[in-house]
């Protein structure tokens, strides 16, 4: 953790950094992590080496500045390349600041990324342009060359970077080059169509980056270089000109993004070349036709004179008469896109003149020293300062331009106006009238001017009033003022009557939008035009909404990007603080919604509401989207003058047509993905008028508009909300409140006793208004739902609004009850699945309010433990279910002190527990109809009715859809409720339907009877004993009946059923349940499926009671353990997971173990049966194969092109193998021999030269060979079919109590496991498995899940020593199939375990010893697998590579083989497998044999070495290479491992082999490409 003054704790961003420095020493062959392919796993990368920068710079950036350059020179492989620019873009900012060095590769990096710019590669060219505006926020582009001569106590490095600074200019000029090249790539548009889509997006977002990357590149300019780089624009926008408009738009963006560096040379450079040519070509064309084609140069001057007019600043004044006449000489064309490119021009001017921003886009605040010629910039490289040290140069508007602008205003939006009002007056064909292109234009135009000037210009001083606000406080008098505060505002505002402009504009806008609908409606355009206008004239659009977020995105991507948490709080780079800036600003300039509504804005709106039922789809589109704008810019109040009329187009007595019923649908439902909609709005006043509306909306045929009613039903239970009706403020809130008012000063004691008063009664009105809306909207909906005929989709519409009302504060109407009860026998299935929901919801409020009290634990004569230990003590004792204590009679179960929650007391206590008072102080369950309140009573009518219940459980009966219902809570959840506040009082007419659901064979009835049994129980909490005891007198044999006709089908659902039957209860309050099934369990069973369901049935009971019931799970795991070997599979799984469930709460938490142990324990079920195994490890219990010898090597098909492949080393995927031989357990434990061999492997000062240690440790191992004899633990009994078939039974059980232990289990690890270990690695499947046991797909799968579940587990420390020793036996094993299942478990096992390990050096020195010596097994597969377990510990760390190792290696390979062996062994190999065996089996020596297992060990331990570092080339690695080389052409298997660990070495360092490679020296490459490369045919 790294602290800093003034800076924050970064711990939870570093985590994963500091562990991945620590472990992996910050290899190179990490930092290829951030080119993952996929977007996920490349940005998560890509924060960890930004994390791991932010720490140690110094040895992130000069391997990722390496492979940026690598890269560079790569063509093959350009997402590399990318993928470096991007780490970089993200790494730079923490490394220029902490890291000196890397900023003599800045300006190399700058010029050599260029070739980035490829329009070939269009994600390259932005990765490029990142990198680019990264390294400009933080270098000041500055030549430092002259400043050496006055700086004589410069370091040497940095004065070769200040001569570097030289090649600045020529970067900034071969940027520009490549833009322009770039930018003539786009000169033809593409078609816009489907396919090309994402392009043209790419295209835009690559626009943007040229045009922002180069103004920032020229804002950090020396004042030559950007006069230069102008000068080379000019010139070649008058010698160039482009057609397409991405490329048009892109240059004129970087004209005008370089003109904002410096605008007064801009200016005059561009403005007066352009505006002359835009005035001769309007003079050539004086009077052109009205769809003449404006011509391409034309095009061009007016596109880059648009650009620099929003560059901004006040030298824009100085060419303003100029502008104005080009902008007349533009409207003298009369064509659409001439009036177009004046609203433009002008609109931009105005902009420019009125509006506050920044040009300012420089990494350093100006100064002057920053133009002396000893200025030393390089001092400033990556500078950061606290916001208040940066200057901004805001521009604000003068008197001068305010008078500009509205001289615009008055010179082209006046006259354009006035002929507007001709047009309004005129007669069709008179004087005045326009024709529709006119008017388009004009509309055009004054858009264009108004939506400049809008934002300026006041509004009306009186507020519509015509509706009251809904809150006390007037938020009208909380008007922001922006403009208002400049000193020269008023005074323009007073001249000319501008005050009153924005009305005027709108009258005439409102007469010319008349005049259209009355003669010209299908004018669309025109109409569309008005709809903007209205929208700019009442500030109610939301142009700036977006373009603030995604600015807002925009800083928060950038931000991240250059996070650095080692810096100082609050210290920023100065670019980033601007962009915060300007976000503040635009955020200041949308705070005015919601505060103001004038008569002029409720005109708007009543105009956008006619426009909304237009009988054209665009009109009503436009101006629906306006009106929505509206409802978020206004004050929210104001939907009270709308809905009504939006209403009235819904009321069939209007008659409304299709249009306006369309029309209305859309103005309630809103934006796609808005919660706020007029349909809601969060409102009672709302959903009381709309809701009833849109059930009596008239019917209509067209299918669109079922579609958007049923949009908008299905939106408005999608988005439903609970609203408050009683919303009272604390009184601790109000006396706060009022003590500090007091305290204030401002207000005394009677006045703030005035303001109190007044607020109450304020809350009290709402609150009686909210409840009077409230019943009204449900007694509106239940008259709709009794009186008229609502189709289907409206019928269940309306009792889905009912259910969205149902609230536990207020409650519901008993007719709205009635009416929901009533339709739980609906022919629709809609309508009865939301009345189940409904009643079922219903039923929690109106439960009886039973009496408790909260007693301490001294009062329930509780002594917690202390220190608190978990599980069984003497103070929870009184939980636990006895079956001597049960309360099954009347005294006992009064008297006994229930609790239903399982978790209380078995870790701790609450400081108080809630207990519930005796029975007989309870309130009556039972009840006659006179004594229910009234909407209790309209429940009790409709289930007391002996016809309805009938048909009710009838309907619950039919099947739906035949495999997919499923057991259903929520009639659970109905049946709870009713059983619960009515007591017993139906169950006398549900008795007989249970009856005979129960005998009934069909799925569905069964699970209606489940469903019903478990809801019933379940509410059957808080009966006497006496009505508990008649329900299960009468329910105890049909549930054993329905378990005897139980199908695989309703397993399912009867294990839910009595899962809720003991759903959070005590287990002494459903005792006769938990005895059922114990009894159910011994009872015999009538076939297999009766026996699993039983077994299902338990868990599920049990497992809900946890902790409590001890007694009843040593029942059931004794019962259990004289089934072990059943034959059914079925039941054999569901033993397990019935074992596993009954040993979950077998735990020692924290090392303590509980105080009385009363839990049934795992190790004694598995030592106590385990003699049952014992005929596995028979030798004759799987036959043996044909051949135990070497000669087995046959088997393998080796050839002289045979590579062969170590086998996977998950224990998982190995295959499956056959089970040969036998096996006698030796005990080796010489821990002394083991320690010895340790200390030899890491002592340099022991040598060894001309011994193998490992020849003499494994003479300590007694190892019996394959092929010997051998004696059985046995004797030499034969060993049954059956009696194997039952050990194998046995066995699986076992497999599955294991591999469900560790899915749920806390502790999943017994010590009892160890002695499984032999038995499993003697079952565990291989490839080469060919006994009867590899035909069993069950013993096959359980053997991979339980080794899995096995090697996984966390070990104790005592756990492991005897794992340990297990281990070593099981290696000693004369079962080569032992031996190679054993260890990939060792594999996964150690690494698991692996810092466990680590701190046991005796017990890492046997294993080390195991595997060393499994090296020299001489069944190929178990050598080959020990060389893979070799080179995990070795990539572990838990083997070090040294000297001692080596030697050991070198010993071993040093073995003598005979040369005739050897050249028969070729010979052999040449002529076939067949050959290799008569050669082998005929050969008299056996010392030839060893030698080669001694050798091929040594090999081994080299290819061990070196697949242990697949990406790296470490010092030791050229000597291992070079000496495994020498083994290429032994014989086989040597020849195969060799090849094998070529080949691997070949892929791995594929990547990497252009830094690889010089580990090595030039002779030993020669030997290396002999190797790696396969020799060419024709060489």
């Amino acid at each position: 953790m790294i602290h800093r003054p003034g800076c924050r704790t970064f711990q939870r961003h570093t985590r994963s950094g500091m562990l991945r420095l620590r472990r992996l020493s910050m290899q190179s062959n990490q930092l290829p992590l951030c080119c993952s392919t996929t977007k996920k796993a490349y940005s998560l990368n890509l924060h960890i080496l930004q994390v791991m920068n932010m720490l140690r710079p110094d040895l992130v950036m000069p391997q990722l500045m390496e492979k940026t350059f690598v890269a560079s020179d790569s063509l093959t492989e350009p997402f590399h390349f990318r993928a470096c620019l991007s780490a970089l873009s993200n790494m730079l900012f923490p490394a220029v600041r902490r890291y000196p060095d890397i900023r003599k590769h800045i300006i190399p990096l700058l010029i050599g990324c260029l070739p980035g710019i490829d329009p070939n590669d269009l994600p390259k060219t932005i990765a490029t342009f990142k990198l680019v505006n990264t390294c400009m926020v933080l270098v000041p582009m500055i030549d430092c060359s002259k400043a050496v001569s006055s700086h004589v106590n410069l370091t040497e490095e940095e004065h070769s970077l200040c001569m570097a600074t030289t090649q600045f200019e020529d970067f900034v000029a071969q940027f520009f080059d490549r833009c322009l090249l770039l930018i003539e790539n786009l000169k033809q548009d593409g078609n816009n169509n489907s396919e090309q889509q994402p392009m043209l997006q790419m295209e835009s977002a690559f626009k943007n980056f040229i045009i922002a990357s180069t103004g920032i590149v020229l804002h950090q300019s020396a004042p030559a270089t950007v006069t230069a780089r102008l000068r080379g624009l000019f010139r070649y926008s008058t010698t160039n000109l482009y057609e397409g408009k991405a490329a048009l738009s892109s240059f004129a963006g970087i004209v005008g993004s370089c003109a904002k560096v410096s605008p007064a040379e801009a200016y005059a450079m561009f403005l007066p070349h352009y505006c002359e040519s835009i005035i001769e070509y309007c003079e050539d064309n004086p009077e052109p036709e009205p769809d003449h084609k404006l011509g391409k140069q034309f095009t061009w001057d007016v596109k880059i004179v648009i650009e620099l007019m929003h560059v901004g600043m006040i030298e824009l004044l100085g060419y303003k008469d100029l502008l104005f006449k080009v902008v007349d000489a533009i409207l003298k064309l009369k064509v659409k896109d001439a009036y177009t490119s004046a609203g433009q021009v002008l609109s931009g001017m105005i902009c420019s003149w009125l509006n506050f921003y920044i040009n300012d886009r420089k990494n350093l605040n100006p100064s002057d020293e920053h133009h002396l010629v000893d200025y030393l910039a390089i001092k400033d490289w990556g500078k950061i300062m606290p916001p208040r040290e940066v200057k901004l140069k805001w521009h604000i508007a003068t008197e001068a331009e305010f008078e500009a602008a509205f001289e615009a205003i008055e010179r082209f939006l006046t006259p354009t106006l006035q002929k507007l009002e001709k047009f309004v007056k005129s007669a069709p064909g008179g004087e005045g009238d326009l024709k529709k292109d006119e008017i388009q234009n004009h509309l055009h135009l004054a858009h264009d001017l108004i939506g400049s000037v809008s934002f300026v210009l006041p509004f009306e001083e009186a507020q519509w009033t015509d509706h009251s606000y809904e809150s006390p406080v007037d938020f009208a008098t909380w008007d922001p003022k922006i403009f208002q505060n400049l000193d020269c505002y008023d005074k323009c505002m007073a001249k000319n009557n501008r005050k009153t402009l924005r009305v005027r504009i709108f009258r005439h806008v409102q007469a010319v939008l008349r005049k259209l609908m009355t003669d010209r409606e299908d004018d669309v355009d025109s109409i569309i035009i008005i709809s903007a206008i209205y929208g700019q004239i009442s500030q109610a659009q939301e142009g700036s909404k977006p373009y603030y977020n995604d600015h807002w995105k925009f800083y928060t991507s950038y931000k991240s990007s250059v996070a650095d948490f080692v810096k100082p709080k609050k210290y920023r780079e100065r670019s980033l603080i601007l962009e915060r800036a300007l976000l503040q600003h635009e955020m200041r300039l949308l705070s005015s919604d919601r505060t103001r509504f004038t008569a002029m804005m409720h005109e708007i709106m009543l105009d956008l509401i006619d426009l909304s039922v237009s009988r054209y789809a665009k009109v009503r589109s436009s101006a629906q989207a306006m009106f929505f704008s509206g409802l978020t810019a206004f004050p929210l109040y104001v939907y009270k003058a709308y809905l009504p009329i939006i209403l009235g187009y819904l009321d069939p007595k209007n008659k409304p047509t299709h249009n306006q019923h369309k029309g209305a649908l859309y103005l309630l439902l809103g934006k796609a993905k808005s919660r706020m909609f007029l349909a809601f709005y969060l409102r009672w006043e709302v959903m009381a008028q709309v809701w009833p509306a849109l059930l009596k909306a008239p019917h209509s045929d067209k299918q669109t508009i079922q579609l958007l009613s049923t949009k908008l039903i299905r939106k408005l239970s999608h988005y439903y909300v609970t609203i408050t009706i009683n919303n009272v403020v604390p009184k601790e809130s109000l006396d706060l409140s009022a003590k500090y008012l007091k305290s204030s000063g401002t207000f005394s004691e009677p006045q703030v006793a005035s303001l109190l008063e007044v607020g109450v009664k304020h809350e009290t009105g709402r609150n009686t208004k909210r409840l009077a809306l409230y019943h009204r909207l449900v007694d509106d909906i239940v008259e709709l739902r009794n009186a008229s005929e609502l189709t289907w989709r409206l019928n269940e519409a309306s009792l889905d609004m009912l259910l969205d009302l149902i609230r536990n504060e207020v409650p519901l109407s008993p007719k709205a009850i009635k009416l929901l009860a009533v339709c739980l026998c609906d022919e629709s299935v809609g309508v009865r699945e939301i009345a189940v929901n409904s009643i079922a919801v219903l039923m929690r409020p109106m439960k009886r309010k039973h009496k408790f009290k909260m007693c301490t634990l001294h009062e329930l004569k509780i002594k917690p433990s202390v220190p608190p230990i978990a599980g069984h003590r003497p103070d929870n004792e009184w939980l636990m279910y006895k079956v001597e204590e049960k309360p099954d009679t009347k005294a006992k179960y009064e008297s006994a002190r229930f609790y239903d929650k399982s978790y209380l007391g078995y870790y701790t206590w609450p400081s108080e527990i809630k207990m519930y008072l005796p029975f007989n102080e309870q309130p009556k369950i039972n009840r006659s109809r006179e004594e229910l309140s009234e909407s209790e009573a309209a429940v009790y009518d409709v289930f007391t009715n002996p016809d309805y219940v009938d048909q009710f459980l009838n309907y619950l009966c039919m099947e739906r859809e035949k495999g997919k219902n499923t057991f259903c809570f929520k009639h659970v959840e109905l049946f709870r409720g009713l059983f619960r506040n009515y007591g017993d009082t139906f169950l006398p007419l549900f008795k007989s339907h249970i009856e005979r659901m129960v005998v009934e064979k069909k799925e569905s009835h069964q699970r209606c009877a489940a469903e019903l049994i478990g809801g019933m129980v379940a509410g059957a909490k808080h009966w006497s004993f006496a009505m508990i005891d008649d329900l299960r007198k009468w329910l105890v044999p049909l549930l054993a009946q329905a378990i005897t006709n139980i199908s695989s089908e309703t397993v399912k659902d009867w294990d839910m059923c009595f899962q809720e039957m003991v759903r959070d209860r005590d287990p002494r309050r459903v005792f006769w349940v938990l005895d059922f099934l114990s009894e159910q369990l011994e009872s015999p069973s009538p076939s297999a499926l009766v026996g699993s369901a039983r077994l299902a049935l338990i868990q599920g009971a049990y497992g809900q009671q946890q902790w409590r019931i001890p007694e009843l799970l040593f029942k059931v795991v004794n019962f259990l353990e004289g089934q072990l070997d059943h034959p059914y599979k079925n039941i054999r799984s569901k033993m397990g997971s019935v074992l596993s469930m009954s040993f979950l709460h077998e735990l020692a938490l924290q090392g303590n173990a509980p105080l009385l142990y009363s839990n049934p324990s795992l190790d004694d079920v598995i030592r106590s049966h385990i003699y049952k195994l014992e005929p596995l490890l028979r030798e004759d219990a799987f036959p043996s194969l044909s051949s135990t010898s070497i000669a087995n090597i046959s088997q393998l098909d080796l050839n002289r092109d045979t590579v062969l492949r170590p086998a996977p080393s998950v224990p998982m995927v190995i295959s499956q193998d056959s089970l040969q031989g036998g096996m006698v357990e030796t005990s080796v434990s010489n821990v002394d021999q083991a320690q010895s061999y340790h200390r030899g492997l890491n002592d340099p000062s022991l040598s060894i030269s001309n011994t193998s240690i490992l020849s003499q440790s494994k003479s300590n191992f007694n190892l019996p060979r394959e092929g010997a004899s051998t004696t059985s633990t046995l004797g030499g009994v034969p060993v049954s079919n059956d009696e194997k078939n039952r050990a194998i039974r046995v066995f699986k059980t076992f497999m599955k109590v294991i591999v469900n232990s560790q899915r749920t289990n806390l502790q999943p690890f017994h010590t009892s496991y160890v002695e499984l270990l032999p038995y499993l690695c003697r079952l565990y499947p291989t490839a080469r498995q060919h006994t009867t046991a590899s035909s069993d797909d069950e013993l096959n799968m359980d053997a991979r899940l339980c080794m899995s579940c096995l090697a996984q587990s966390l070990l104790e420390p005592d756990q492991l020593q005897l794992l340990v020793e297990k281990i070593e036996s099981v290696a000693a094993s004369s079962s080569w199939h032992m031996r190679v299942c054993l260890l990939p478990y060792i594999q996964v096992f150690v690494f698991v375990n692996l810092f466990v390990i680590r701190h046991h050096a005796p017990l890492l020195t046997t294993i080390r010893l195991i595997v060393l010596r499994l090296l020299e097994d001489e069944r190929y597969e178990v050598s080959q697998m020990a060389g893979v377990t070799l080179s995990g510990m070795i990539s572990c760390g838990l083997i070090s590579i040294n000297e001692e190792l080596l030697n050991i290696a070198e010993s071993l390979c040093g073995a003598r083989l005979n040369k005739k062996k050897r050249r028969k062994s070729r010979l052999t190999l040449e002529r076939g497998s067949d050959s290799l065996d008569r050669s082998l089996a005929s050969s008299s020596s056996g010392m030839s044999q060893r030698d080669l297992h001694r050798r091929h060990a040594g090999v081994l331990i080299l290819s061990s070495c070196i697949l242990s570092s697949p990406y790296t080339v470490p010092d030791w690695m050229p000597a291992v290479v070079m000496r495994l080389s020498r083994h290429l052409h032994e014989p086989q298997p040597i020849q195969a491992s060799v090849k094998h660990t070529f080949s691997e070495f070949r892929r791995t360092h594929h990547d990497n082999w252009h830094e690889d490679k010089y580990k090595f020296s030039s002779d030993e490459r020669v030997v290396l490409t002999d190797l790696l490369v396969s020799p060419n045919y024709y060489a």
